[in-house]
């Protein structure tokens, strides 16, 4: 099986670099700096005993489009939540910077997690978020407003990250 593996990987690199099957050998040979057989047995090692290679890649691309649509959830907040800041009681009240900053840092913070593919750190971060004093004043000020706030969306999201 894993001879045919091999030989698979080189034919398949051989027309990618327009050479002969045996050239494509030696070129990866060379490139690589060790022979074929060490070369797949590092393969395999990433694969199967790290598993950062092949079936995992499915799930990379899983958790990134999990992570997409988490950050248009919260860019929904932060829209609202700059709405909000202009509504004139909120205004009135002194309250709008606090709210157009906390927005300001849910999106900045959010965003570094998805830069990072930190899924399980964002979620961490937006529980962490909703629960702090300031988060839940924020969020009282959203409702008030008939905006969104992170706790609206709290469950929403979680069912997204841990496929519930």
């Amino acid at each position: 099986m894993m001879r045919e593996e091999l030989a698979t990987a080189i034919e398949e690199y051989a027309p990618e670099r327009k050479l002969s099957v045996e050239k494509a050998e030696e070129c990866i040979v060379s490139s690589a700096g060790v022979e074929l057989t060490k070369l797949l047995d590092e393969y395999n090692y990433l694969k199967y005993t790290r598993k950062e290679l092949g079936e995992e890649a499915g799930s990379t691309s899983e958790k990134a489009g999990k992570i997409k649509r988490i950050v248009e959830i919260i860019d929904e907040i932060v829209r609202g939540a700059y709405e909000a800041s202009r509504v004139d009681w909120v205004v009135r009240t002194s309250r709008s910077s606090m709210v157009k900053a906390s927005a300001d840092k849910l999106k900045r913070v959010v965003e570094e997690y998805a830069r990072r593919g930190d899924l399980e750190g964002m979620i961490k971060y937006l529980q962490n978020a909703m629960n702090d004093p300031t988060g839940r004043e924020v969020c009282k000020i959203l409702r008030a407003c008939g905006k969104k706030s992170l706790e609206d969306v709290y469950w929403k999201i979680l069912k997204i990250a841990r496929d519930i």
